[in-house]
Order: structure tokens, then sequence, then C-alpha cells
């Protein structure tokens, strides 16, 4: 089965105009899934790199990176950590930034849950994920896990959190 993100990467090429920087869609897609190898509850974030970068400020420290001094990465885990808050049967989760991929415009980060999980029984995601940038920002939280209910929310500017109950 095709994940949204998988979805939204091929689609690119078909929802990306002419210019290089300008982009119609303003979208960040989240999967919860439980990893095969780990058989932890998994998160990754998949978004395109150009907002990433003005959300970021990336221009601002773009020296400092090219010196070695920052690494991107620090400045996507702090952003994601200030935008996404994630609760797991009640419970707030931590999460830092295990690696990143990149592909055709797009970077999806894999995180990793701090503490560990095996199971849950309720997700609760708060998502501000470049609402400080687009008024027509879409956040989409897809949740799959093996023996529990699949399910989907969509949120934006007016509904920045959901709960799932599986």
């Amino acid at each position: 089965m095709l994940s949204i993100s998988a979805l939204l990467i091929a689609a690119m090429p078909l929802i990306r105009p002419s210019s290089p920087e300008v982009h119609p869609v303003h979208l960040s897609v989240m999967e919860i899934y439980r990893d095969e190898k780990t058989r932890q509850i998994g998160m990754s974030v998949t978004l395109f790199m150009d907002d990433f970068g003005d959300a970021i400020h990336y221009q601002t420290y773009e020296k400092q990176i090219q010196q070695g001094k920052i690494k991107p990465e620090s400045l996507m885990e702090r952003y994601l950590q200030q935008k996404l808050t994630i609760k797991m049967d009640g419970e707030r989760v931590a999460f830092r930034i295990q690696r990143t991929e990149n592909s055709m415009g797009a970077i999806t980060c894999y995180l990793r849950l701090e503490p560990e999980r095996a199971d849950v029984r309720t997700i609760a995601v708060e998502n501000q994920i470049f609402l400080e940038l687009f008024d027509d920002q879409r956040n989409m939280v897809q949740i799959q896990i093996p023996g529990k209910k699949s399910g989907m929310l969509s949120l934006d500017r007016k509904k920045t959190s959901g709960l799932a109950e599986l």
C-alpha cells in the first residue's frame, strides 16, 4: 500500500509549476506507523524543502552551516519540536530526528520517540507546521499501525489538533 508521503512525492511534478521557487500546494504529511525492524512506534514528517528552509531561516544561518558551526538538522529538529506536540495515551512524547531523506524537492524527517513505545491506544497530535508562513497550509497525519484502526487527521489553521483512538 502506498503511503501519503509516496503519493505526495510522486505527484510533485504534476503540482509544481514551471518556476522552481514557487509551488501552489502548502502541505505536510506526518506518518505514524510501527517500525517493522524494531517493532516500535515510529513517525516521519515529509515537507517541501523550500518551505522548510524558509521556516528555519536557512539563509540567516547559511554561512555558519557551510562553516560547520551549525548543523541544519539541529535547526530542523528545533523547529519541529516547536511546531509539533504528540501525546500517546495521554502522555506527551518527545522526539528527535533520527535521519532524513531528500527526494524531488521534499525532505522526510524520520523521528525517534523518547521513550520508545511498542503499543498505543490513543494518539493526539497538535501540528502547527508552516502556519506562520501560509494561510492555506494543510497538515495531514496518517496513522497505520498493524492490528489497530488506521486513520487520518486533516489539520490546518482552523483546526491545529486532532485525536485518534486506535
